[in-house]
């Protein structure tokens, strides 16, 4: 399990990316874990369908709110299409089905995932979604 907790994870976990409640926001989505307890609202301002600017709270895992703060910094600022592409690469990298390859070198911190499958749920839970949001939003 040691190698599950890398530096950036460590670091992710400690210290996340926009982790703030926000009540004033347009849209917010819960995403819920209810076998572990892990549970995240994400929260999103938008501008024509760009994610421009996300935040997240709540409380899970080491992992669980290390991939949350990883996935709201790597798509803010991002279209709808192109947050939908980078969720499903991430699904993809976390589930070995993508060959390595990778939209961000963050994706390579959860690597142990490939051989230690028992704790994809908890990485994969606000990033499924974020996705299941984003199909709903195409046109």
């Amino acid at each position: 399990m040691k190698s599950l907790y890398g530096d950036l994870i460590k670091q992710h976990q400690k210290n996340p990316y926009h982790f703030l409640k926000k009540e004033d926001v347009e849209l917010s989505l819960r995403a819920n874990n209810p076998i572990c307890g892990d549970r995240y609202d994400l929260y999103i301002e938008n501008e024509e369908n760009v994610l421009s600017t996300l935040h997240f709270h709540g409380f899970g895992c080491a992992l669980s709110k290390a991939s949350a703060s990883i996935m709201v910094e790597t798509l803010e600022g991002k279209s709808y299409e192109e947050a939908k592409e980078i969720c499903q690469n991430f699904l993809d990298y976390i589930h070995d089905k993508t060959n390595g390859e990778v939209y961000t070198e963050a994706f390579k911190a959860f690597e142990a995932l490939h051989t230690q499958t028992a704790r994809i749920d908890c990485v994969a839970l606000t990033w499924k979604e974020m996705l299941s949001f984003l199909q709903t939003q195409s046109s």
